[in-house]
This record gives C-alpha cells, structure tokens and sequence, in this order.
C-alpha cells in the first residue's frame, strides 16, 4: 500500500544507526478497535518505508511482523538511535478534530531505552521537528507507557509488560479536548494546543538488547 501524503513539503533532521537481522514473528493481542475511523488524512503500512514521504528513516529497519506485516524496527547496538520525519508534516489543525493512532511493541531489556511515536508542533519558518514537543507516547524499556499531553512530565500509563504490539491512539476532539487510548482504553487526558502538527518516529538504544518497532500509523479527521 505504501504512504499517501495530504499537503505541502518540509523537511526534518533525524539521526541514524545501523541495521539488524529481521526478528521472530510477534501476534498482537486479540483487540476490537480496528484504528480510527473517518476521513484518512495519511496513512503508513511501512512497506516501502522510507520512500519518500519520510526523511531520515534509512536508521529502522523494515522487518516481516506486524499488525498487519511488516513494522519498521530499532534494534542496533547500545548508545544509538533512529528515528524518521515525515518529510510533509501535513499541517494537521487539530482544532477541528483528529485521531493518530499506531501500533507498537518492545522486547524488554536495556534500561532507559525507548520506543516512541511523537506528534511536534510545526513552524513554517523552520526545519520540520524544531520545536518543542506537541504530544507524544513513549514505551520505556522498564514496561511502562507514558503519554504526554502538552506537558513536559509523561504520565504514567498501565504497565505493557509483553512484546506483542499493542494500539496507541490520540484522540483529539473539536473542543481541544484530548486522550491518549492504549488498545482502546483511556490512558490520560488533557487539552491539546490548536497548533498544526507533524510526525516523528523515535528510538534510542541506550543499553541491553532493546527491540522497538512501529507498524500501520493512520490520522484520520472526525
């Protein structure tokens, strides 16, 4: 299926490792939720990935598991990261509406380290990912998820303590109102800024032997 992108061009800078072997098939838990629904604003299977709706996305690799196959995964030696920008960041108004959900799975291990799918705050006078975080969810290699709500401290989720991949969505309404869901239960709530947003997919391997992976990113409106 590949990327189909919505929208005008910027460009972000990311860093980069190494490659690794592709990894043993992981199912996902038996979940009803089956993404956002709506109008489809930009969708990712990570077929292809980077291709070139991403920038800097050479540092994942693609691997034959997923939800459905294949994901993208961070799995290189300790003290290195990935991470990818989308090359658009769609200009997404989230006054109006919007829903980012995707799927993610850690193999525990490596203190410290994370996996993380992060929406940033955009500005058209710079590089795409300059700015301060928007919103964003991190799966630390301690179990726990935490989710960010225009705040610079993470809630602490409900402890994921497998390494099937679970569904992480952020559920913006028209009223500003916020959540994060995790496999279609509320996590943490907030309000979000009205500020256009773009995507960011991050890792970092700071010890042990850390998998992280993402796969089937969609953004929908209401």
């Amino acid at each position: 299926m590949g990327s189909r992108v919505v929208a005008s061009v910027l460009a972000g800078l990311v860093c980069a490792c190494g490659d690794s072997a592709p990894a043993e098939v992981i199912d996902g838990p038996a979940i009803a939720q089956d993404g956002p629904s709506g109008n489809l604003i930009f969708e990712e299977d990570f077929a292809s990935f980077p291709g070139d709706a991403w920038f800097g996305g050479d540092s994942f690799s693609v691997e034959p598991v997923g939800m459905p196959p294949p994901s993208i995964a961070c799995s290189a030696e300790a003290g290195s990261a990935c991470g990818a920008t989308l090359v658009d960041p769609i200009e997404i108004d989230p006054s109006g509406g919007v829903t980012m959900c995707a799927w993610m799975a850690i193999e525990q291990g490596g203190t410290g380290s994370f996996i993380a799918l992060e929406a940033r705050a955009q500005s058209l006078d710079t590089d795409a990912g300059s700015n301060a975080n928007l919103l964003g969810v991190t799966l630390w290699s301690d179990g726990h998820v935490h989710l960010l709500l225009e705040d610079p401290v993470p809630v602490a989720g409900e402890p994921v303590e497998d390494s099937d991949f679970h569904e992480f969505c952020l559920v913006i309404g028209d009223d500003g109102a916020a959540e994060w869901q995790v496999d279609g239960a509320e996590q943490a709530t907030g309000t979000a800024s009205s500020a256009p947003f773009g995507i960011q997919l991050r890792a970092q391997i700071v010890a042990g032997t850390f998998v992280g992976r993402i796969d089937t990113l969609r953004i929908t409106r209401p």
